[in-house]
């Protein structure tokens, strides 16, 4: 089962690795993203889209993904 959210692609966020939007598998081709990035200036550390990974979550992508 694919997360139900909008997840999010932006590889040069500064908060990516502890954002659960960017470290969620897809399971499914038809996952739905964010067109572009979140993050209104590139400046920002987060965005107001920002969801704070839980530590225990077992269905996160490694850093190989």
């Amino acid at each position: 089962m694919m997360p139900d959210i909008c997840m999010c692609k932006d590889e040069d966020c500064p908060s990516r690795k502890s954002c659960y939007r960017f470290m969620a598998i897809r399971s499914s081709p038809l996952q739905s993203y964010f067109y572009g990035s979140p993050r209104k200036d590139k400046s920002d550390e987060k965005c107001s889209c920002f969801w704070e990974l839980d530590k225990n979550e077992r269905r996160i992508r490694n850093d190989e993904s």
